[in-house]
């Protein structure tokens, strides 16, 4: 085969969600940008909250995806340049409802004599956790949350905020683009390109006029833009691009 006669076309990417450090690796994700910024800040981030608080002797939870054991490994390799403290215990959080597993990490908590419980996981493998952390009685632990359940509302309740209170997060910072509802709602899709039948994005018949295309296309397009990208929960930091 003559690999002289292939090439590779890269099409840029922008996230404004994904935040494994991994995506940094320009060799690997050559094409790939983000509005975000990348788990690597947050990990400098939560140093420093150990060292602002002299805490020195804690545990760490990951996820078992890229998300988590990337941010482990920075956070280890952190944590030996900083020479700010040691691991208690590492320990990463099964997929789907492996309860004996759950009872098995909770159990080296509960044993663990640090207080200090570090956490980069999704909210959905955080709740399950909770419920054994609940179950089993826990509690007087010291956590530190990472951005992906730092404002989680399903950790939000009263059977939970017992065991949560006092929590310290990463979060990543609200806010508005002023114009930008206005921009989304004012634009208009092209009558040509709505009357073409090659159009994927409007599935209509062909009966159907132009200006009830339009409204259609409008309707069910613009709004669920609009519906996405006003929600400034999802919209992260939106003023630079992270690598």
């Amino acid at each position: 085969m003559d690999h002289n006669n292939y090439f590779c076309l890269y099409i840029g990417q922008v996230s404004y969600f994904a935040t494994c450090s991994c995506l940094s690796d320009r060799r690997l994700f050559p094409s790939f940008f983000r509005t975000i910024p990348s788990d690597a800040f947050q990990v400098r981030a939560i140093l420093q909250i150990l060292r602002r608080f002299n805490w020195t002797w804690f545990g760490l939870l990951i996820s078992d995806d890229d998300y988590g054991l990337h941010a482990a490994r920075s956070f280890q390799s952190g944590l030996t340049q900083s020479e700010g403290g040691c691991l208690a215990y590492l320990e990463v959080l099964p997929w789907g409802r492996d309860e004996n597993e759950l009872q098995r990490i909770v159990g080296i908590m509960k044993k663990s004599t640090s207080r200090v419980v570090i956490v980069f996981s999704p909210q959905s493998d955080m709740l399950k956790l909770m419920q054994e952390v609940v179950r089993q009685n826990v509690s007087g632990l010291q956590w530190i949350a990472s951005e992906a359940w730092t404002t989680a509302i399903v950790l939000q309740t009263p059977s939970y905020m017992p065991f949560l209170a006092g929590t310290l997060g990463i979060a990543i910072r609200r806010g508005e683009i002023p114009g930008l509802r206005e921009y989304l709602l004012q634009i208009r899709p092209d009558i040509d390109t709505l009357s073409s039948q090659e159009n994927n994005l409007v599935r209509v018949s062909p009966n159907t006029s132009i200006q009830n295309r339009k409204q259609i296309y409008c309707r069910n397009t613009f709004q669920c833009i609009c519906d996405l990208y006003m929600n400034l929960t999802l919209m992260f930091a939106y003023e630079s691009l992270y690598s």
